[in-house]
């Protein structure tokens, strides 16, 4: 007797399936124009979309498109910046100069590391803050090859600390340090990152272009999201990686000398991951185990063993 072929995995949830095509379809021409960033998760999200198709592996689908599609979702809703209040330049530079004597850390680092053209720590940097979309999702994949105990809290700890930051970028929005210096606010600050992403080629055209949106500065995830990445590969695999906690740490420095980020949004960065964390874990430890998916139905998957 053959066995019975495993079901589809958008059968499991045959509504939220299409729902996300439909959100996934409706985000192409969103990103052909440039009304929202571009994105590692986009591209994840619409291969998932492909898979909830075709694939029989719902356990995966269904772990990952939630995740996926709440980052892409809560960029999305950055737009609302337009109207909302105007960005934050002045009073961030003053405060600023009030904290640190008088000096700007963004103008006075790039003053003294920075030369007339880029340098192996100008790429380096760059190189390290443009993983800030692809890093949490080998993290991601990584706890789910090798620690799933911790997915959950992990994907919550991502998704409360963007929630978060959505908030304060509607409440708050800020002017980064290269932006605010083209307004004339603060002295000439160079975008370091984009000098880098402007040496490589085809590439060159995308990342300019890649956040319409710019004035979300406050709190900084290009720090949060490798705070979050750094504990949980930590907490996963102990002592032999403590290397990555280097990640984060290079950050905090460097978004503020490739002129991406203010000190204060480094701080308000790792205090609402820090929060963020704090509360998903609690919550996975007292939410139940396990996929909702088949067993809200009442039934097993055909050949599912029992």
């Amino acid at each position: 007797m053959s066995a019975v072929s495993r079901p589809r995995a958008w059968q499991a949830h045959p509504r939220w399936s299409a729902a996300l095509a439909l959100f996934a379809a409706a985000s192409v021409p969103l990103i052909a124009v440039h009304a929202v960033p571009l994105t590692a998760e986009c591209a994840i999200l619409g291969l998932l979309a492909v898979h909830l198709a075709l694939g029989r592996n719902p356990e995966f689908s269904w772990a990952w498109t939630p995740w996926l599609w709440g980052i892409v979702a809560l960029d999305d809703l950055r737009g609302l910046q337009a109207v909302g209040p105007a960005p934050h330049a002045d009073d961030v530079a003053s405060f600023e100069r009030r904290l640190f004597g008088g000096g700007l850390p963004v103008v006075d680092l790039q003053a003294h590391w920075a030369r007339s053209g880029l340098t192996a720590h100008d790429v380096v940097l760059s190189t390290v803050y443009l993983m800030h979309s692809p890093a949490p999702l080998l993290c991601g994949a990584a706890l789910w090859t090798w620690r799933r105990d911790l997915f959950r809290a992990y994907v919550a700890s991502v998704l409360l600390a963007a929630t978060i930051a959505l908030l304060i970028y509607l409440g708050f929005p800020e002017a980064p340090p290269w932006l605010a210096a083209q307004h004339g606010v603060i002295p000439p600050v160079r975008r370091i990152t984009t000098e880098v992403v402007d040496h490589a080629g085809p590439l060159s055209g995308i990342y300019s272009g890649a956040d319409p949106l710019p004035n979300a500065a406050m709190p900084s995830l290009h720090v949060g999201y490798p705070l979050i990445v750094a504990t949980f590969i930590i907490a996963a695999f102990g002592r032999r990686a403590v290397w990555i906690a280097l990640y984060p740490a290079a950050l905090c420095v460097g978004v503020v000398y490739l002129g991406e980020h203010w000190v204060v949004d480094v701080v308000a960065g790792i205090a609402v991951v820090v929060a963020a964390m704090l509360v998903a874990t609690r919550l996975a430890r007292l939410s139940p185990a396990g996929p909702a998916w088949p067993r809200r139905l009442g039934r097993r998957w055909p050949g599912e063993r029992r």
